[in-house]
């Protein structure tokens, strides 16, 4: 719990720091779990918490009312217990769409869609590249402070026995990020002061 704690800490002051142009952000990667076809069934492993490091660019489309974003996700290796290392290189669309935007607060529904490339270490198996997809929501109080959390997916395939049978590979995980905007933050107080 601890550590959890202090990763949330780190989290929030590395994501505020980023956050004056909205396009970087740290995410924690919780509640990981590999799971692998094999035969006769599937063998399921807990990943390790991870950190991922984020950017997504807007594009200037939209589809269907959608706002369009192209993201770039690079997971730092984080432990599959008993098996070895995994990390992965997320290529990918944002498709957002507000369904409360005032003043205040705006609450926006996200899905992400794109290509995701592994690299393993520390005796775990080659895993190809594949389909990568999440599904989350983004709060926003004001301009002050944000919130977001997904829910992701990386597929993919691996050679079993002798390399002549592919099998499906899928690691799961949940995604979640917050900081300040310490930009509008120091721009109120700087109007504070010259009141006083």
């Amino acid at each position: 719990m601890k550590k959890i704690f202090i990763a949330l800490v780190l989290i929030f002051a590395v994501s505020s720091a980023f956050s004056f142009t909205d396009l970087y952000k740290v995410n924690l990667d919780l509640n990981g779990n590999f799971k692998k076809d094999v035969a006769g069934g599937k063998i399921s492993t807990d990943v390790k918490t991870g950190y991922s490091l984020v950017t997504e660019i807007p594009v200037p489309l939209k589809i269907g009312g959608f706002r369009l974003s192209a993201g770039l996700e690079y997971q730092l290796p984080r432990d599959v217990e008993g098996v070895g290392q995994i990390s992965y290189f997320n290529k990918y669309l944002v498709f957002e769409k507000s369904i409360v935007a005032n003043k205040f607060h705006s609450i926006t529904p996200l899905i992400k869609l794109g290509q995701g490339s592994a690299s393993t270490k520390k005796g775990m198996g080659d895993v190809d590249d594949g389909l990568f997809y999440g599904i989350g929501v983004r709060y926003k109080l004001s301009s002050l402070a944000f919130a977001e959390i997904t829910y992701t997916v990386n597929s993919g395939e691996y050679l079993d026995g002798d390399g002549a049978v592919k099998r499906d590979t899928e690691y799961s995980k949940i995604n979640f990020t917050w900081g300040s905007k310490l930009s509008p933050i120091k721009n109120a107080y700087d109007r504070y002061s010259s009141m006083h």
